[in-house]
């Protein structure tokens, strides 16, 4: 009875080792494939991009297109690619580009724009912000 709980422990024990060992050969094999590969690289010889910002998506606290929109225009800077990015907002997203007056107003706050500088940075990227006129007369 013994011998036999412990042939059954060895062969869990084995089964389990060799289970490990294929999902970290299999785990290997997938990091290794995640390496970009560009089979034909192009050179952009100008982007015209408009970026709709209707909603407020976020990634914690910041807004998830400042990231993107920011990676964009230094991707392009980096390529040297003529561009000329457009992020228009509207609906619940249309706050996030008020200034310090009016996002205090809008959102019953003292506290000012939190992201004001973040956009000033993307302007200085180049970027173009637009409220759309709708929302505006709504914010």
């Amino acid at each position: 009875m013994l011998r036999n709980k412990w042939l059954k422990g060895l062969f869990a024990t084995c089964f389990f080792l060799a289970l490990l060992a294929i999902f970290a050969g299999y785990s290997a094999h997938v990091q290794a494939d995640q390496k970009l590969h560009i089979d034909f690289p192009v050179k952009l010889e100008k982007a015209n991009v408009v970026v709709d910002v209707g909603h407020s998506v976020f990634a914690g606290d910041m807004p998830f297109f400042i990231g993107e929109i920011g990676l964009l225009a230094s991707d392009l800077n980096d390529w040297n690619a003529p561009a000329h990015i457009v992020a228009v907002f509207h609906e619940d997203a249309a706050y996030i580009i008020l200034n310090d007056v009016t996002y205090n107003s809008n959102r019953h706050v003292h506290t000012g724009n939190p992201y004001g500088a973040l956009i000033a940075g993307l302007i200085k990227q180049g970027v173009q912000m637009e409220l759309c006129g709708a929302s505006a007369a709504y914010v």
